[in-house]
């Protein structure tokens, strides 16, 4: 790796935004988020998961979209066959979980009414070598994650999975290759 740009990328970081984080490396397996809304009363919706694509250097490529319960399998069916499998009863208990602890940092657990978040949300986890990250990052806003859910809501429970990718002119859907 070259140090020198790595230091001006960390430069331009804590200049720009007052600090950097830095975390272990992980081998990442599989790109992964859950879908959630916060409503008026502070209450956590779990709207869906999603699946996404990234370049080499982390640039976004597209969001795996399908009927969600054909989405459900594939997420289950990709972590298995990246290595880093759940089962149903653990993806279950991470949604509840998140969901829980969304609430009471973002919702209705927060005594400070003003400090509240209400709208969208996504939850980047990542299948790693090392196991599963459930935190990678809380995207406060409607992620391609929610757009791939509400294109996919349109789809038939045996229509094959599709690509959803963002382009000049708009709005792509893809044939998906499983490899």
């Amino acid at each position: 790796a070259d140090d020198a740009a790595c230091r001006r990328r960390i430069d331009k970081a804590v200049r720009l935004q007052g600090g950097v984080e830095v975390q272990a490396r992980c081998e990442g397996l599989l790109d992964a988020a859950m879908e959630f809304t916060v409503d008026a009363d502070g209450k956590v919706h779990f709207e869906g998961l999603s699946l996404f694509t990234t370049a080499p250097g982390g640039a976004y490529g597209g969001n795996l979209t399908a009927h969600p319960d054909r989405l459900r399998r594939t997420w289950l069916d990709c972590a298995a066959k990246a290595g880093c499998p759940l089962s149903e009863r653990v993806l279950e208990t991470l949604i509840e979980r998140t969901a829980s602890r969304l609430e009471a940092c973002y919702g209705a657990g927060q005594v400070d009414e003003t400090m509240r978040y209400v709208g969208p949300l996504g939850v980047d986890v990542l299948g790693a070598r090392e196991g599963w990250l459930p935190y990678v990052e809380i995207n406060l806003r409607r992620t391609m994650g929610h757009v791939a859910l509400a294109v996919g809501a349109r789809f038939s429970p045996d229509r094959s999975p599709r690509l959803l990718r963002v382009a000049d002119d708009g709005l792509h859907l893809d044939e998906w290759n499983e490899a």
